[in-house]
């Protein structure tokens, strides 16, 4: 039975400590048509679980992890389109 869900296909890209969780720098996950950036720290959080989860949510609200869409920091309620890419990391120092 072939479902009526539209698919889209996003990059995510893991920096620093989210790369090393992971063991990947990057890859392709194929979600539900109108997934936000909310539903995809969930999708991700099940799909990595263990310290890489507790990184991504600690502090309640995923404060301190920034998220950007292509290129520009995205509110988490922001709807992801085919193509996207959305990049993991922590904040970046300078001085």
């Amino acid at each position: 039975m072939k479902s009526n869900v539209n698919m889209i296909a996003i990059t995510v890209k893991y920096f620093g400590t989210f790369s090393g969780l992971t063991g990947k720098s990057d890859e392709q996950i194929k979600l539900p048509d109108k997934t936000t950036i909310n539903d995809l720290i969930k999708n991700l959080s099940q799909r990595y679980r263990g310290e890489f989860q507790k990184r991504l949510e600690e502090n309640r609200g995923y404060k301190g992890v920034v998220f950007a869409r292509n290129g520009i920091q995205s509110d988490k309620e922001a709807v992801l389109e085919h193509g996207d890419e959305v990049v993991i990391s922590f904040p970046v120092g300078g001085g």
